[in-house]
């Protein structure tokens, strides 16, 4: 269910449909430095987990697999 919220909100940020779980989103330049806050906030809301400044990082969130990886270990219960 958060998995493919998430796709569809990327989808809808970047204006790009074709890209999968291992596609990079930021450093291929899918979306651009801007979107973090917002990606960030989006996952917090849907996923119920939070961020911290030090978990605002590429290997959090620079592709679907590495969001859901983080998500996954960040959930409460």
């Amino acid at each position: 269910m958060f998995e493919q919220a998430l796709i569809d909100y990327i989808k809808d940020r970047s204006g790009i449909s074709d890209f999968d779980a291992e596609t990079p989103l930021f450093s291929g330049g899918l979306l651009d430095s801007m979107a973090v806050l917002e990606l960030t906030a989006f996952v917090e809301r849907k996923a119920g987990v939070k961020f911290a400044v030090s978990d605002v990082i590429l290997d959090n969130l620079d592709s679907v697999n590495r969001i859901l990886a983080f998500v996954n270990k960040h959930r409460p219960g």
